[in-house]
């Protein structure tokens, strides 16, 4: 049986374009990886459709192809010849597309087209791409195929990301990726409203954007409604006062699921240690933590407070943390990965 992967980053010559086209609807490929391969216009419309018309392909990547340095009209061509590969998985992030991309996909993918994983990370998306696109998946509600969803490093903002709010509460996403927009509480605080009633999402990553500690207080609540199916959680870059990273930490304890946390910019003090050393005794099945401590008195009480924790494998503490507060932590974490693997 032949590999089931192409990975393809340059054409020697014209001809060996249409070698491979010429091939291409025959083979028994599963993934096609273009990848940095920059190509005409006329090229790439001839490639994706000798990719229509295989029967085999699922996953298509054409990340970093530089798609959007071609025009906003040369952009509604590829996206129709995408649009006709019925595909599991699309990766065609940092192509810098922008909002005319989204429009034309949001016309492809209605009436239950889109792939079960899209990213459309680092192509300059704004509010009013990705309103329109977010409408569009919306009204397959449960019966759209859309399972994960990168869009990170865009400029999207609060209208944007209220779009996605309401999304949510209609599709069952299980992962949404929005780290490094521009997205401040307004728009998280809908997307924590709409987090209660997600019962689906595993993952939200929601990294350095422009939210307060306000956006953490509200997911608190959403996780104290709903502690069943999120998996990993991604607050990083939080600003303002402390009391909604507490809440947060509190909330966390009672989560069956949650396994990673990211909660690093706001550096944890007083009353934030203490909801974390409660986080740590928990039963909450964490295994990787990432977050800042303001002093080196909160580090260890951190460290103090980890040998009560089991599950634990992977702890990033950044902040004034000694040496020999790290040589702890080291020993500590070691010792809970040793227990995994005799289990």
């Amino acid at each position: 049986m032949g590999s089931r992967i192409c990975k393809l980053a340059a054409f020697q010559s014209e001809e060996q374009l249409y070698a491979t086209v010429s091939v291409l609807p025959y083979a028994s490929f599963e993934e096609l990886d273009f990848s940095s391969l920059k190509l005409t216009l006329e090229g790439w419309c001839t490639l994706l459709e000798a990719c229509s018309k295989s029967r085999s392909l699922q996953v298509l990547s054409l990340k970093g192809c530089e798609l959007g340095a071609l025009g906003e009209e040369a952009q509604e061509k590829l996206v129709r010849c995408i649009g006709a590969c019925k595909l599991v998985v699309l990766d065609v992030s940092q192509n810098q597309l922008g909002d005319s991309f989204a429009l034309t996909f949001s016309e492809q993918v209605s009436g239950g087209n889109s792939p079960t994983v899209l990213d459309l990370s680092e192509n300059a998306i704004t509010d009013d791409g990705l309103t329109v696109l977010a409408g569009v998946l919306e009204v397959d509600g449960l019966s759209c195929p859309l399972k994960q969803l990168d869009l990170s490093f865009n400029r999207l903002q609060d209208r944007g990301c209220c779009a996605l709010a309401s999304l949510l509460s209609h599709v069952p996403l299980l992962a949404l990726e929005l780290e490094g927009n521009e997205i401040g509480d307004t728009g998280c605080l809908a997307l924590a409203a709409s987090l209660k009633g997600a019962l689906c999402l595993q993952r939200l990553n929601l990294n350095h954007n422009k939210f307060s500690s306000q956006t953490l207080g509200a997911v608190a609540d959403a996780l104290r409604v709903n502690a069943g199916t999120l998996q990993e959680l991604a607050v990083a870059g939080a600003t303002g006062s402390e009391d909604g990273l507490g809440r947060l930490l509190l909330a966390a304890c009672n989560s069956k699921h949650l396994q990673l946390l990211d909660i690093r910019g706001l550096p944890i003090r007083g009353a934030g240690v203490d909801a974390l050393c409660q986080l740590l005794a928990s039963s909450a099945p964490l295994i990787t933590m990432r977050l800042d401590v303001a002093t080196k008195e909160a580090a260890e009480t951190v460290a103090h407070a980890l040998p009560r924790n089991s599950s634990l494998l992977h702890l990033m503490m950044g902040g004034p943390v000694p040496e020999h507060v790290l040589s702890f932590v080291a020993a500590s974490l070691s010792s809970n990965t040793l227990s995994k693997l005799q289990q």
